[in-house]
């Protein structure tokens, strides 16, 4: 399924091999040799969780409005139209669509944070870069991202990476001196 090949992905990028996901004869060999590395960067659950401050968040919160939904509260879309409202996060989510967009975006900063050393490195607006992509794909997709490089897509095909090209474009046009890269 996705986890194993998530996990394939990762082992193919520690090892140095072409990263299909799939599991190849040379991943087969590694596996069996016991010579397999490491996972470079294990989970920190202690990791200090910055706040993320509103000025910012609530450009980020806009992006991700106009790229689901042309920033309207009433349009349905996803897979067999099982999404809608702003954040085209779901029925249960459109009663209060910011606060539960809110909640998401958190969940998935904390799980950054507390698995990703990369995500820890990184300034508030990248790390917003990377939550545009988790908004699409899901947080342990963008820590895979972050390592492999390779994103995924959607159901339409959307790649995650763009939400984070979106994310870093708002912020260029608000400030281009502190432009994620």
């Amino acid at each position: 399924g996705k986890g194993s090949a998530r996990a394939i992905r990762k082992l193919q990028k520690a090892a140095d091999l072409p990263i299909t996901g799939e599991l190849t004869t040379e991943v087969i060999a590694l596996l069996k040799s016991g010579d397999a590395p490491a996972y470079f960067d294990p989970p920190k659950p202690d990791a200090k969780v910055e706040s993320i401050p509103e000025s910012i968040f609530n450009i980020f919160r806009e992006a991700i409005a106009q790229k689901e939904s042309s920033d309207r509260y009433n349009i349905r879309g996803g897979a067999n139209k099982h999404y809608d409202g702003r954040y085209q996060m779901g029925e249960g989510a459109k009663l209060d669509a910011d606060r539960a967009f809110k909640a998401y975006t958190t969940a998935n900063h904390i799980a950054l944070t507390k698995n990703s050393q990369e995500y820890r490195d990184m300034s508030m607006k990248e790390k917003l870069g990377v939550l545009g992509y988790a908004h699409n794909q899901g947080a342990v997709a963008a820590e895979e991202w972050l390592y492999t490089g390779v994103s995924g897509a959607d159901s339409f095909g959307t790649k995650g990476d763009e939400y984070t090209s979106l994310v870093r474009d708002s912020f260029s046009e608000e400030s281009p001196s502190d432009t994620p890269n």
